[in-house]
């Protein structure tokens, strides 16, 4: 199995805890929570992330909230319960 294959299979349930503790937060900072649980052995690319979470939305396991911030929007996502 190669790298990518590895990080596609970790990511879903990564990102689920990560937003366990009835935290909302921005693709950035669920990218620097990745990088830091992982001690910086994982370092997303916004092409690894995004598409993530829109499944875990479209799969209902997640929810987003665009909010309004420093004169653009920014996408929360929250795990639904």
């Amino acid at each position: 199995m190669n790298n990518a294959m590895s990080l596609k299979n970790i990511l879903k349930p990564l990102i689920i805890n990560i937003l366990r503790d009835d935290t909302s937060m921005y693709g950035y900072q669920i990218t620097q929570e990745v990088q830091k649980l992982t001690l910086g052995n994982i370092q997303l690319s916004y092409g690894a992330i995004y598409p993530t979470l829109i499944y875990l939305e479209k799969t209902n396991q997640i929810d987003s909230e665009k909010v309004w911030v420093n004169n653009r929007f920014r996408i929360y996502y929250k795990l639904i319960h």
